[in-house]
């Protein structure tokens, strides 16, 4: 829903779901919200109309959540 990438195709999905959801969440008083993609992590301020404010909601964006862009492969250790 917040998100710094300058992609127009994710900029005017981010800003359909502001439009959206936005005042739903203010409305119920949501905390934080979860939002997956596959480029970053991210953390906002508390956000209320596109301003940092004590009564938003923070957004994080999870990257670890889709395509792989990279070269190089990826060795997991448990």
């Amino acid at each position: 829903m917040y998100n710094s990438e300058i992609y127009p195709s994710d900029w005017r999905v981010s800003r359909g779901i502001q439009a959206a959801f936005e005042n739903l969440l203010i409305e119920y008083q949501v905390d934080m919200t979860l939002w997956g993609h596959y480029h970053s992590y991210e953390r906002t301020c508390p956000v209320n109309a596109d301003k940092c404010q004590e009564n938003g909601v923070i957004h994080i964006t999870v990257g670890s959540a889709g395509a792989w862009l990279g070269k190089d492969s990826i060795h997991l250790i448990f």
